[in-house]
């Protein structure tokens, strides 16, 4: 937006009154005013596509599928550094998991692992129960 409105009011000339406020120092005036309705409509799209996701999300949990969208999305996203922002949802919330080991819930996959692999360790009575299923490689 901002690079836009720049193509487009970098010469603006504005009367003498305001003249101190025209050219290049118009550019973020002008952009604020105009990221204003923007930022009123974007959660209204944002809602939809919430809601879109939501309706779908039996495919991402069934095993194989699901599997291949998170990996796809990771490699797609690796160029753009946010490949960490899908791996963290995955790690640390309600989308890696939610697990009762000892009594204790652990919400996402990396906390429960954690829990397995070091607290527990193949002493434990979860260690093979749980093993499969809180394999995470990336």
């Amino acid at each position: 937006m901002a690079a836009k409105v720049a193509d487009r009011f970098y010469r603006l000339e504005l009367p003498l009154a305001f003249a101190f406020f025209g050219g290049k120092k118009s550019i973020p005036i002008i952009t604020f005013a105009l990221i204003i309705p923007i930022g009123l409509i974007i959660p209204v799209f944002w809602n939809l596509l919430t809601n879109f996701l939501i309706s779908i999300s039996f495919i991402f949990t069934t095993p194989y599928i699901g599997n291949a969208i998170y990996y796809a999305l990771n490699r797609a996203l690796i160029p753009f550094g946010l490949h960490h922002v899908l791996s963290s949802m995955v790690r640390f919330t309600e989308a890696g998991g939610t697990y009762m080991i000892n009594g204790t819930e652990y919400v996402g996959i990396l906390n429960a692992t954690n829990e397995v692999l070091f607290n527990l360790a193949p002493r434990g009575d979860y260690w093979g129960h749980l093993r499969s299923s809180l394999t995470f490689t990336q």
